[in-house]
């Protein structure tokens, strides 16, 4: 297979061993984000490229519709990649600030209140949690429409990811998976964010599989699922078993 990513997580880095494996690794938090895992720099060039780096993440990156980024690398990619793949996409909308296109946040927004000034609410969550900014209901209000707009937003970047897969014929012999790591608190427990909780609002994910060689389309999983059932889901899937490993 051949293995590619691509994701504007800076924890999914090499410094955490996300990336090894991946023969092509796309790292959209960087303002000149390297393709290969084992890029490096090295002197004067290692410096200013930090720098320019921290100034990308710091003032640019939070605030860039993702998902068109992401989709963009991940065709990119694709174009050039012959089957069979394995695709690891991250997309960033759904975290703080929740940078939704107007047009995405308008029909979610409360009555009289302007996507400027939706814009405005506090979006730092640890100056909410240590009690120097207090939030009302009506500001987790307006946060939750900017939630509401960025799944919408994502919703409809994923669904043109998917179109572009039908369009060159590989969608019903892909294995797609959609899925999340967390939620997000908008004001349930006193709590803002996805930390110090693990209530159903961080807890409770969407997983959405499609492969129509093995699984009915509309067919619905009751019972409890964990993310770590997802790798023993795909090995299954492509008939593949792990070499047992000897204890030393």
């Amino acid at each position: 297979y051949r293995t590619l990513g691509v994701s504007p997580n800076s924890w999914m880095s090499d410094e955490f061993g996300v990336t090894h494996g991946f023969e092509h690794y796309v790292k959209l938090w960087q303002y000149r984000h390297s393709a290969l895992a084992s890029a490096s720099a090295s002197g004067w060039a290692h410096r200013l490229n930090k720098r320019l780096n921290h100034w990308y993440m710091r003032q640019i990156f939070p605030s860039r519709n993702q998902v068109w980024h992401v989709n963009h690398h991940v065709r990119t990619l694709l174009a050039q990649a012959p089957e069979p793949f394995f695709m690891y996409a991250i997309y960033w909308d759904t975290h703080l600030p929740y940078a939704a296109p107007d047009t995405y946040l308008a029909p979610w927004l409360p009555q009289n209140l302007t996507p400027r000034q939706a814009r405005a609410i506090n979006r730092d969550p640890w100056q909410y949690l240590t009690g120097r900014v207090p939030m009302s209901e009506h500001d987790f209000q307006a946060l939750q429409s900017c939630y509401d707009a960025a799944i919408a937003s994502l919703d409809a970047g994923i669904g043109a990811l998917v179109d572009w897969l039908r369009q060159r014929q590989i969608l019903d012999h892909t294995l797609l998976i959609i899925t999340s790591d967390h939620g997000e608190n908008l004001g349930e427990h006193g709590l803002m964010s996805h930390a110090y909780s693990l209530h159903d609002t961080l807890l409770h994910v969407p997983l959405l599989i499609r492969y129509p060689a093995c699984f009915p389309a509309g067919q619905r999983v009751t019972q409890q699922v964990q993310l770590t059932d997802l790798f023993p889901t795909i090995l299954d899937v492509l008939g593949l078993t792990l070499p047992e490993v000897r204890q030393p």
